[in-house]
């Protein structure tokens, strides 16, 4: 059901805007959520994710969100990868043969993992530390779906999630603070993303 979805066109995407967003310390609360005034909510962390059919509209957004002064190390990206000469470059965010290589240098952190039923997928960013907490064949055996389960997501949801990798698009994940999310939501719905939900 994904792939019916119409390819965005930038200008109605209000890509080009001379309007800026500026990103201040949304996250203050929760490095100080001893004080009394702090509500709890505000400081619980939460996931978002949601997608883009295409490359070049998933790498415009995380420039956006890192123009715009967001903590990058609080975004991942998770994308199938169909190239066949894919190398990562020792413990880099750089992979050569891979037209993903411009995305993840953006983001902080990078793991590969080969499944047999999508291929060999791309975990960039915030959720890539997951892959590195077990061996190679439990990762695969686990996938993505174990991931997700990891950081709260419920099993179908994991699903739905895993299919819109398995179909070949591109999926960004916010973890944060409400206040956050709901500034990532702000910048990443000016590039027109897809499916955007809080976990």
């Amino acid at each position: 059901m994904y792939l019916e979805q119409k390819k965005p066109e930038i200008a109605e995407c209000g890509i080009l805007t001379s309007k800026r967003l500026t990103y201040t310390d949304l996250g203050s609360a929760e490095s100080n959520n001893t004080s009394a005034n702090v509500p709890l909510a505000i400081c619980q962390q939460k996931l978002a994710f949601g997608f883009f059919n295409y490359c070049k509209y998933a790498e415009l957004a995380l420039r956006g969100l890192k123009a715009a002064g967001f903590p990058m190390k609080k975004v991942s990206l998770i994308a199938q990868t169909n190239d066949k000469k894919i190398r990562r470059v020792a413990k880099t965010s750089v992979l050569t043969g891979s037209h993903l290589n411009g995305i993840t240098r953006i983001l902080i952190g990078l793991g590969m993992l080969r499944m047999p039923e999508i291929g060999t997928i791309i975990v960039a960013g915030n959720l890539s530390k997951d892959l590195t907490k077990t061996n190679p064949v439990d990762a695969a055996a686990r996938g993505l779906i174990g991931i997700f389960g990891d950081r709260g997501v419920n099993f179908e949801q994991a699903k739905n999630l895993n299919q819109v990798v398995g179909e070949g698009n591109y999926l960004i994940g916010i973890q944060g603070t409400e206040n956050q999310i709901r500034y990532a939501e702000a910048i990443l719905d000016r590039y027109c993303i897809e499916n955007w939900a809080v976990y």
